[in-house]
């Protein structure tokens, strides 16, 4: 809930403001008691209440005059102030200040009032957000004070440097030097304490003295108390404020004026009780505070009305820590009435306390009715704040933006995203004034930069969230000049999330460079013994290694694994520390990196320690993450032993593997499915290679099934069972079960066909052509010719649309293969027509139409890559020879054989293993060159070719056979038939 209670300047007689969740009920003038003693001088300085400076005598005749006049114009701001006026109270001390600072220049031994003005000046500067001036009022007050207490050590003169010490300390601790006013509030203790020194009290005065040195001393000791809270020490604190209530309650039963002092200090006391782990005193004494204010209400309603609504205010929070939820509505709703009458009234005094009670009273109805109905009082309390920080930001900028960000939290809960980024912005622009003005408030800036990060990371914004954390870090960095101690938990914390979001957004250099930087700093927390910064070093490190890892700088990457898991055996002294899962993740990252290293012991050796790991840690709790993880790792482990040709060890982790995937359930069991999958195709390979076919199948049989039985997800699914039929299939064939095995493949297609119909991409379109040409080369082991064809017919359509829209060099080789195959097909079928008594003249002529589009793919291949492509040339050119021959086509046969003949005398002239093919081109131009009547070339080529397969005889060419010498030798003899 967003506490808004009364976090005030001190009263001019020095109380300390709280921080933002604490309810100090201390007035923005003096204590009333104390203005009440004054108020009886403004009479006798010729002032009233209402007075104002303009309307003053402005010329005083002697110096007792004019320190008259002064000490009423004091007095007179004190009463402003405590009524609320603080403008008119800042002026009026402003002039009274002048005043004293003219009877010190004309009569120095009667300028004693000038400390103390100063240091009701430096209160009310405080009170309207001027922080800077207030603390250098301040600070002229305690020297003034301390010269004339060493000048003068009267009792009255060190009450002054006690007060004047307090109110110093309350505003440097505003302006965020903490051990300054620390030191301030301690000092002022320390010589309110020594006013007591011999027990009485009253040495060297009266009562008057004796009470003066008692509101001295109690408000040091809150004031400390207040401090002491700020410095996280809360047993201190609620010692110092229960001795400040003792004190105020002897004063209010000697004089009832203190009461008031009396109910702030018990609203003190509640919170310190509520912080030490007490929250029903805390209440109790919160409750003593209402009826004392509701009683001086009843007594003087208009002095005492608006503490009233203070006490109910602080009311509430005790009743909400106390679980009393129903009760801290009533209170709030209460708070809220008070104060919207009296700014009624007098806005230019309660409008801030409307707004305030307002943003408190958010925060209960979003607890007990939901954060909708907490929009409407939030944003009223926005709009009050809002209009108060134009007219004065130093004074309500902070109040603004804290109202801004509990708006933000509320718009948020509410599902209303849009509205609470612009709430959330606003408040980033508020606390960039404040930080501007008040460097200590960049660390509130960080948070409300990181809240606006964390939105628009939901809301998918991720360029905004990105500079938000961007700006987050250079803040803190800039801040980390001045202040290095107080920032460094705050930038360790910003350079960690703005590394987790580069790295989330693929930008790993950035994300390693600003996760070394988050390291450094959180090494320097540890170092200087704030141990639970361990906790997040080790996360740091961590990243770091995964950054590495994907920046492909594995060698790093294992250092910083190395690093992690050294500080998981050693932490720092204090806990809570990383819990073993921690540990298991960074196992897996250093395995992996060792694997891309090629250290496949050492990854071995990780993986099996991270086995063990989990196994404990199921030993303990079996929870169904865990045991996934488990079996993911030991099929891991299986597969590095067989590759490391352990394959007997390696097949009994992947057995093992296959019981712990078997054993999930669920959610757990769907998104393991692919991987157990893997594991039996896995366990496929190794029964393949053993011969063992029948065992290969059966655990396709079981991976077929385990698809079948899954609900579609990323790693299951319909592609996923297309490649396990695919797999069944080929073991079926081998196995002698070719019907079965085309069953599948049948299948396999049209689940790829559908898919790639279904938009699912490139791959799956080029799966379901590699399906389709195994499905033809198997149809033909079957004999069924025309289903073969068909199959490769469809595999070279689906190739061709497939390169059309995406030319890459892998579909450019399928489609070829693809083209190779079905020409062979169209070879076989001519054969077959022929044998059958048929025309084969279809057939033989698409087989030429196949080769012709196929050759000129590859003449376009090797044109872009002539290493890889250009050597298949010749042997295409000639397989189109040999089809143009058959079909008489020999003015085309002629042109095609001929480059193919030039072609191979340079490619492959010197290289006896591929001469052969030289030999065929020429005997293949022989042949045609006779086709066409041209007996003097066919005869030459003939020669040449009898020439190449002579020599490829004696180099001892396996191709080189009598046969083909005779053949060769045949085409010289005029008349040969061809």
């Amino acid at each position: 809930m967003d506490r808004d209670h009364d976090a005030r300047e001190p009263s001019v007689h020095g109380r300390a403001p709280a921080p933002d969740d604490i309810a100090v009920n201390s007035d923005n003038g003096l204590s009333r008691a104390e203005a009440g003693q004054r108020s009886g001088r403004l009479t006798g300085a010729g002032l009233t209440a209402g007075s104002t400076v303009s309307g003053t005598v402005g010329a005083v005749a002697s110096a007792d005059d004019r320190a008259q006049q002064a000490a009423g114009f004091s007095a007179l701001g004190a009463r402003q102030g405590l009524d609320g006026l603080l403008g008119e109270a800042v002026d009026t001390m402003s002039y009274a200040v002048g005043l004293w600072r003219e009877v010190d220049r004309d009569a120095p031994e009667q300028a004693g009032g000038l400390a103390d003005a100063l240091r009701l000046y430096g209160a009310l500067l405080g009170g309207v957000g001027r922080y800077e001036a207030a603390a250098v009022a301040a600070h002229e007050s305690v020297t003034l004070a301390r010269t004339r207490a060493a000048e003068t050590p009267r009792p009255s003169a060190v009450v002054s440097l006690a007060l004047a010490l307090s109110v110093l300390g309350t505003h440097l601790m505003r302006l965020g030097r903490g051990a300054e006013g620390m030191a301030a509030a301690r000092e002022a203790t320390g010589i309110a304490r020594s006013l007591f020194r011999d027990g009485t009290g009253d040495e060297g005065g009266g009562d008057g003295d004796r009470e003066a040195r008692d509101v001295a001393l109690a408000t040091a000791l809150g004031n400390l108390g207040l401090h002491l809270r700020q410095d996280s020490s809360p047993r201190e604190a609620l010692s110092a404020e229960r001795e400040a209530s003792e004190v105020w309650r002897r004063l209010a039963r000697a004089d009832d004026a203190y009461e008031s002092d009396l109910a702030g200090s018990l609203s003190n006391l509640g919170i310190h009780l509520a912080e030490t782990g007490t929250p029903a005193e805390g209440l109790a004494a919160e409750e003593e505070a209402v009826v004392i204010r509701r009683g001086l209400t009843a007594r003087s309603a208009p002095a005492h009305e608006s503490d009233l609504a203070r006490s109910l205010s602080n009311l509430a929070v005790r009743l909400v820590e106390n679980d009393r939820w129903a009760e801290a509505d009533g209170a709030s709703r209460e708070t809220v009435g008070i104060y919207r009458r009296l700014a009624d009234a007098l806005p230019a005094v309660h409008t801030t306390d409307l707004a305030r009670s307002l943003s408190q009273r958010a925060g209960i109805v979003a607890h007990e009715r939901g954060p909708h109905h907490a929009v409407d009082p939030a944003d009223e309390a926005v709009r009050l704040y809002t209009r108060l920080a134009g007219a004065n930001p130093e004074a309500h900028d902070e109040e603004l933006a804290r109202v801004l960000a509990a708006k933000g939290r509320y718009l948020t809960s509410a599902g209303e995203a849009g509205q609470a980024a612009a709430a959330l912005t606003a408040e980033v622009e508020v606390r960039r004034r404040l930080s501007r003005r008040l460097p200590h408030h960049t660390v509130e800036l960080f948070a409300a930069l990181e809240r606006l990060a964390g939105l628009l990371d939901s809301m998918e914004n991720r360029e905004d969230s990105a500079a938000a954390r961007a700006e987050a870090v250079d803040v803190l960095t800039e801040y980390a000049d001045d202040f290095p101690e107080e920032s460094a938990p705050h930038l360790a914390l910003a350079l960690m999330l703005r590394s987790e979001q580069l790295g989330d957004n693929g930008d790993y250099a950035a994300a390693f460079a600003t996760g070394e930087r988050g390291i450094a700093v959180m090494r320097g927390l540890v170092g200087r013994g704030e141990d639970l910064w361990g906790v997040d070093l080790g996360n740091a490190l961590a990243n770091s290694a995964l950054w590495l890892a994907a920046l492909e700088r594995d060698a790093d990457a294992v250092g910083a694994a190395d690093e992690a898991i050294a500080l998981y055996h050693a932490p720092p002294a204090a806990g809570p520390w990383l819990p073993p899962q921690w540990l298991a993740r960074i196992l897996v990252l250093k395995g992996r990196a060792l694997s891309r290293l090629g250290r496949y012991e050492e990854a071995l050796a990780v993986h099996i320690g991270l086995a063990g790991l989990l196994e404990e840690l199921l030993a303990v709790d079996p929870a169904e993450p865990t045991r996934s993880e488990l079996a993911d790792v030991l099929a891991v482990i299986g597969s590095m032993t067989c590759a490391l040709g352990d394959t007997e060890r390696g097949t009994e982790y992947l057995e093992r593997a296959l019981e712990v995937y078997a054993l999930l359930t669920g959610v757990e069991a769907a998104s393991c499915a692919g991987s157990r999958v893997a594991v039996l195709l896995e366990l496929t390979s190794l029964a393949e290679s053993s011969d063992d076919l029948s065992r290969a199948v059966a655990h396709t049989e079981l991976a077929e099934s385990v698809c079948r039985g899954t609900p579609a997800g990323p790693t299951t699914g319909e592609e996923l069972l297309a490649s396990v039929l695919r797999r069944r299939a080929a073991l079926l064939a081998r196995s002698g079960s070719p019907v079965a095995a085309v069953d599948c493949l049948r299948e396999a297609a049209g689940i790829l066909r559908d898919l790639a119909g279904d938009g699912h991409g490139v791959r799956t379109a080029v799966a379901w052509a590699e399906a389709l040409g195994e499905l033809s080369a198997l149809l033909v082991v079957n004999d069924d010719l025309d289903g073969a064809l068909d199959a490769a017919g469809q595999q070279t359509e689906l190739l061709c649309a497939v390169q059309t829209t995406h030319p890459a060099e892998e579909v450019r080789d399928r489609l070829l293969n693809a083209r190779s195959q079905l020409h062979r097909l169209l070879r076989r079928v001519a054969v077959a027509l022929v044998r059958d008594g048929r025309s084969a003249l279809p057939a033989r002529q698409e087989a030429a139409s196949v080769k012709a589009a196929f050759l000129a793919a590859l003449r376009e291949a090797a044109a872009a890559d002539p290493p890889k492509y250009a050597p298949h040339l010749p042997a295409a050119m000639y397989e189109l020879g040999v089809d143009l021959l058959v079909l008489r086509r020999f003015e085309e046969c002629r042109g095609v054989v001929e480059e193919g003949v030039e072609l191979g005398r340079r490619l492959w002239g010197d290289d006896p293993h591929q001469r052969h093919w030289l030999g065929l081109m020429l005997g293949l131009l022989s042949d045609c060159r006779r086709g066409s009547g041209e007996a003097g070339p066919a005869r030459a080529a003939a020669d040449e070719a009898v020439e190449v397969w002579t020599r490829l005889r004696d180099e001892g060419h396996p191709a080189a056979t009598d046969a083909r010498l005779a053949e060769a030798v045949s085409r010289i003899a005029p008349g040969s038939p061809r």
